[in-house]
């Protein structure tokens, strides 16, 4: 942060006339909120940094051990979790600026889960060929669903009574 930002903003908080108590209230809630914007980060870090590992595993080591299905099912189960490790580093950039990053955190969660369940389900039927996780399959797309439901309420909401910008 640079220096003129950071004493302006201690400047302005600590302004007699504009330190009231939701101020400082927002104020917390703002410093608390990088902690959670971390967790998201790391979290969609680490989806893609899974999905490069699998998807080298996938195509070395599994090789020809795979038919034209099961090697189907492996690189979507991949494709979707990168495109969702991409969407949960999104939201962890916008949760400073979402009109409800209450929603948007709850949106993150569901991205994580939704990416266990829907990728996990079909990496492990691809590879064991067990029909039982292809049960959790769509379970894991609707909480991708959700995700990406609560990613556009949580910026599209404070339109309607005007708090967003």
């Amino acid at each position: 942060m640079a220096i003129a930002a950071w004493v302006e903003q201690v400047l302005n908080y600590h302004d007699a006339g504009q330190a009231d108590r939701q101020k400082r209230v927002r104020y917390r809630i703002r410093q608390g909120m990088k902690q959670g914007q971390r967790r998201i980060l790391l979290a969609g870090a680490a989806v893609g940094f899974f999905c490069v590992a699998l998807g080298a595993f996938g195509a070395h080591a599994l090789g020809d051990m795979l038919n034209e299905r099961a090697r189907f099912q492996f690189d979507l189960g991949i494709r979707y979790a990168f495109y969702h490790g991409l969407a949960l580093l999104g939201a962890g950039l916008a949760l400073p600026v979402a009109a409800r990053p209450r929603q948007l955190s709850l949106g993150a969660v569901f991205f994580t889960a939704g990416t266990v369940l829907f990728s996990g389900s079909l990496l492990l039927l691809a590879v064991t060929r067990l029909k039982l996780f292809a049960m959790l399959t769509p379970l894991g797309g609707l909480c991708l669903l959700a995700g990406w439901a609560l990613f556009v309420y949580s910026m599209w909401a404070g339109r309607a009574s005007g708090e967003a910008q």
